[in-house]
């Protein structure tokens, strides 16, 4: 239970920044507190997403436990989670991308990466990603207890330093975080047990940042129908998360810029179908290890900056039910290569870039996309303006190994070894404006998904989900608008969403991830300092969620999160939260069948060194 408030950085208008970001910035970003108060557990990189109209965050549990994380209406598996240069992949299964061992306060804000942004910023990820640099490391440090209802427990602890310099200018430091966090929950069996270890060495200078981080982490959890809706039983699941990486970045210039990023991650686990007879049945153990590389930058080139990226990453799996496909192993890899030219005309800026991109991998045929954007922009001398831009290009991916390794013809999960490369092309058309403290950003988009792995439900199968293709074309609609004065900001968000399925000759009765969105949905985010030693932090969502027959509660949900904090000059760095989740104590299933925390009040006490 971090208090630390969140923002989002990012723009529909933007394709990243300069400085942190994998692709070069056509237009600036624009900060968005997209969440405030604080999340469930100790503070992870998934705990900032929730009310950013372009994400979608469905929880089991709450969000820091296990998180589908789905970005323009696409699914868990089609969304990137990319750190530095690399896109961080787990080859079972997409619930166990957002598992990464890394303190946020270790980490940039997230941007959220859609379009040629996502093609040449992301591996692997048809809809859109997320991506996060490496913050510089800041010395001091906080320490956190917290406390909730349901015997909920949260200890933590980070601290930076510098430990020298060396003859070539460059500054070493060193910071490293623990945390710990446990609770009964409010639902019967819903308790949760998790660990972080993390540390990082780094060396900075005027020009470079190189990382050396190294992450455990591990979470035990419980809930009914945790994945295997309806049939109703207590499950279980506990999972371990190790990772390793270097990240270096070099920035001489604002448009030269170069990142290489290596990572190792290896992920345990174990989950009980059953928590009271975990070795009945078919036992669900598994583990993988992965690891990759990743190099991207930009070069300017006369009057035209030179865009580049590769990306190679190996896997392998050892499982004790996933036995059923054709591979336990793979090797992918990606490359990309775009030119983008800017000129001055009509009182603007034209900025237009166009470029493809590369997919491959051992077991499936490669695959060649195009990445293209057109831009007009105006900005005056006080850096208010106007943009608007067209965007086309393509993804593609390839399914995880629940989806093609599990048993065909029995079991709970039913894979299909006949899965193969997923691709995607996405069409948008945005724009925004900046007018002093006021901010409007919106775009319309379309994607067609080809061959996208689905899990769906069958009401004559024995089986709680089985992984079949879908062709299908997803509409959407995104608004976001923001203001700030001396004391808060306020952002309002909305997001419209459609979609045109077509699954062949399967008979499907429900779709658990491709057809579970929100056909409307609005947030609403405030931050405000009521006086010098009271602010008020909340995060608010309507949503209209199309209709699925797994789904035990209402369609429609109302959520909100609400926390005062409490300082005072008499001790400085100390904060008080109090607050509460889940205000309204709405039920919403997120994922069908699988049910909701209800609402909980929560005490958080930290001080900052």
């Amino acid at each position: 239970m971090r208090i630390r408030a969140i923002t989002l950085l990012g723009s529909f208008c933007s394709l990243a920044t300069a400085a942190d970001v994998a692709i070069d910035a056509v237009s600036p970003p624009v900060l968005l507190p997209a969440v405030a108060t604080p999340s469930a557990t100790y503070e992870t990189p998934v705990s900032a997403l929730q009310f950013d109209p372009r994400v979608d965050v469905q929880g089991r549990l709450f969000n820091e436990a296990q998180a589908d994380v789905t970005v323009r209406g696409g699914t868990f598996e089609s969304t990137g989670f990319v750190l530095g240069a690399a896109t961080l992949l787990d080859p079972q299964t997409g619930h166990y991308f957002a598992d990464i061992p890394v303190p946020t306060a270790m980490l940039l804000e997230p941007t959220i990466q859609t379009g040629s942004e996502n093609t040449l910023g992301s591996f692997n990820s048809t809809a859109g990603s997320i991506r996060w640099g490496w913050a510089p490391v800041r010395e001091g440090g906080q320490i956190l207890v917290g406390f909730s209802q349901h015997d909920g427990n949260t200890q933590e602890l980070l601290g930076g330093v510098g430990i020298g310099t060396d003859p070539w200018g460059g500054e070493w430091l060193v910071d490293g975080n623990f945390a710990h966090s446990e609770g009964d929950g409010d639902l019967d069996y819903a308790d949760h047990q998790f660990h972080r270890y993390s540390g990082r060495v780094q060396r900075r200078s005027d020009v470079t940042q190189t990382d050396l981080f190294a992450g455990y982490q591990h979470k035990v959890f419980g809930l009914q129908n945790l994945y295997a809706a309806p049939y109703d039983s207590y499950e279980k699941e506990d999972v371990e998360t190790r990772l390793f990486l270097l990240n270096h970045r070099y920035t001489p210039d604002e448009d030269q810029w170069l990142e290489l990023t290596g990572y190792y991650r290896r992920n345990n686990d174990d989950y009980d179908f059953n928590r009271f007879s975990p070795n009945s049945g078919n036992p669900f153990v598994h583990e993988t290890n992965n690891g990759g590389g990743a190099l991207k930058g930009s070069q300017p080139i006369g009057e035209y900056q030179l865009l580049y990226g590769a990306e190679i990453y190996a896997d392998s799996i050892d499982s004790t039910s996933l036995n059923f496909g054709p591979y336990d192993s793979q090797i992918l890899g990606s490359a990309s290569l775009a030119g983008k030219r800017s000129w001055e005309a009509d009182e603007g800026i034209w900025t237009a870039l166009l470029g493809a991109k590369w997919d491959d991998s051992n077991h499936f045929d490669g695959e060649v996309l195009p990445v293209s954007r057109l831009e007009y922009r105006q900005v005056d001398d006080y850096g208010d303006g106007w943009n608007a831009y067209a965007d086309i290009s393509g993804a593609s991916q390839v399914p995880g190994y629940t989806a093609v390794a599990s048993s065909p013809n029995g079991g709970i999960f039913r894979g299909n070894p006949d899965l193969g490369r997923e691709t995607s092309w996405s069409f948008s058309l945005g724009g925004g404006v900046d007018e002093g403290p006021w901010s409007i950003d919106s775009a319309v988009f379309a994607r067609r998904d080809d061959n996208l792995s689905d899990w769906t439900y069958n009401t004559n199968s024995g089986a709680a989900r089985t992984a079949n293709p879908i062709d299908l074309w997803v509409y959407g609609l995104e608004l976001l608008g923001r203001y700030g004065w001396e004391s808060g900001t306020v952002s309002l968000g909305y997001a419209w969403l459609e979609k045109d399925e077509d699954y062949g000759s399967t008979e499907v009765d429900a779709s658990f991830y491709a057809l579970n969105y929100p056909e409307h949905r609005v947030t609403l985010t405030l931050q405000w300092d009521l006086t010098s030693w009271l602010a008020l932090q909340t995060d608010t969502e309507w949503r209209l969620q199309r209709e699925n027959i797994l789904r035990e509660s209402s369609d429609t949900a109302l959520l909100t999160d609400l926390a005062f904090r409490f300082q005072t000059e008499k001790l400085p760095g100390a904060e008080l939260w109090v607050g509460v989740w889940n205000l309204w104590d709405d039920d919403f299933q997120e994922v069908p069948g699988v049910p909701r925390e209800g609402q909980t009040f929560f005490a958080n006490l930290a001080y900052h060194f």
